[in-house]
């Protein structure tokens, strides 16, 4: 049963992945709704930052928190360069975007796989904010790529995608095995880095495409306040 809830819990985000890609290809949302729904996977994804992954980093060595928090900064500063670089400097996605996507949900996934293989309650907090998440940074990503590459190309990216996020989860698995509470506490910071990149550079950036409203932004808080109340109550 165990190793059931266990499966359930790392594939649930992973399969999010394709499931976006499908909306984004044959049904988009109106940008208002897509607006509406990514602040509300911000807010869950910031509570998760906050109650899931840094609160435990609080209590370790600090050395771990810095080692952590550093490593996280460089890898997404080369990232965006990375980005931008293959973008010609444009910000609005193409194949420097997809790239991005691809190294950040793979983090995501070796994080979820080291959170399952150390706490089960953990890893369930994170899915339910990485599963929101991953559809709609994979939904954004397949709209920006219809622009400029073809269909069939969109679905070999999003396989390319899912099949990287596999692969860091099950890393994760693995890699928990040799790490102390210092390595744990080291992967949880910088996992966190990696969460608010993904958090500011692609689901507000693509939400705030459209005209901000206040209902917009409630639904921010609301989903930091849902996730508080999930805390809370698992």
């Amino acid at each position: 049963m165990a190793a059931l809830q266990l499966f359930g819990i790392v594939a649930a985000p992973v399969l999010a992945i394709p499931l976006g890609a499908a909306v984004g290809l044959w049904r988009p949302p109106r940008p208002q709704l897509a607006s509406v729904v990514q602040h509300l996977a911000a807010g869950l994804l910031i509570g998760a930052v906050a109650l899931e992954l840094l609160a435990p980093v609080s209590h370790g060595s600090p050395w771990a928190a810095v080692l952590g928090v550093a490593a996280g900064l460089l890898v997404v500063l080369i990232l965006d360069a990375v980005s931008l670089k293959l973008s010609g400097g444009n910000e609005s996605g193409g194949m420097g975007l997809a790239i991005v996507v691809g190294v950040d949900l793979t983090i995501d996934g070796f994080l979820l796989g080291v959170a399952a293989s150390e706490d089960l309650r953990l890893a369930l907090l994170l899915a339910v904010g990485l599963l929101v998440e991953d559809f709609f940074t994979t939904l954004s990503l397949i709209i920006s790529l219809r622009q400029s590459e073809s269909r069939k190309k969109a679905i070999w990216i999003t396989a390319a995608i899912t099949a990287a996020m596999s692969v860091g989860v099950a890393a994760g698995l693995l890699a928990a095995r040799a790490l102390g509470q210092f390595g744990y506490h080291v992967v949880l910071a910088f996992g966190a880095v990696a969460l608010l990149f993904l958090i500011i550079e692609e689901l507000l950036r693509e939400a705030h495409k459209v005209k901000e409203t206040p209902w917009t932004t409630t639904t921010l808080f609301a989903g930091l306040l849902g996730f508080l109340l999930l805390h809370m109550l698992i």
